[in-house]
């Protein structure tokens, strides 16, 4: 269980490190880097990179929309939130 967990956690500081690049590029471009240019610059990551390729991955292994929908929208939430926070902090 240890690896499941410890495996996670990297997952979500990879998630973290990447986002904050994202961000840092995006503050390159002029853009006034806050809590809703994180929130938002999150968000559309987590549609993006996390829920629109995983559709399929859910269609073609048989679970329902429902399924997607539960999983997809964590994805979207927690990016969202660590981009709001990423942003309050830089």
């Amino acid at each position: 269980m240890f690896a499941v967990f410890g495996l996670t956690a990297l997952a979500v500081i990879t998630q973290a490190v990447i986002l904050a690049l994202v961000l840092n590029a995006v503050g390159m471009g002029g853009v006034d880097i806050n809590w809703f240019t994180g929130l938002s610059t999150g968000a559309l990551l987590g549609v993006g990179f996390a829920a629109a390729p995983a559709l399929s991955h859910k269609l073609f292994g048989g679970f329902r929309i429902w399924v997607w929908v539960l999983e997809a929208g964590q994805d979207i939430m927690s990016l969202a939130v660590m981009g709001a926070i990423l942003g309050a902090l830089n």
